[in-house]
């Protein structure tokens, strides 16, 4: 249609500003989306390595480094007694 009227530059002209609006509006759909998520992301990554970072000078134990319990003492409540104990003895 644009052809045949002689006005294929403002028609294409146009399309291009449609099209343009359109990624447009869903590149700022899908920023919308990921921000929280890269929020989220940070804020868990940030806090871990600040938990990581006071665990020992708090004195909390990494599950790994945990003391074993003998069977004498094998009751729950002794072990986490010991584990009390151990963990504000500093």
């Amino acid at each position: 249609m644009g052809e045949a009227t002689g006005a294929l530059d403002s028609m294409l002209e146009k399309i291009a500003d449609f099209y343009d609006e359109e990624v447009d509006a869903a590149v700022a759909a899908l920023t919308s989306m990921l921000e929280p998520l890269l929020m989220l992301f940070l804020g868990g990554s940030i806090g871990g390595l600040v938990i990581a970072m006071y665990c020992p000078s708090l004195g909390w134990r990494q599950p790994w480094e945990a003391k074993q319990v003998t069977m004498a003492s094998s009751a729950p409540s002794a072990f986490l007694a010991q584990s009390c104990s151990d963990a504000f003895k500093n």
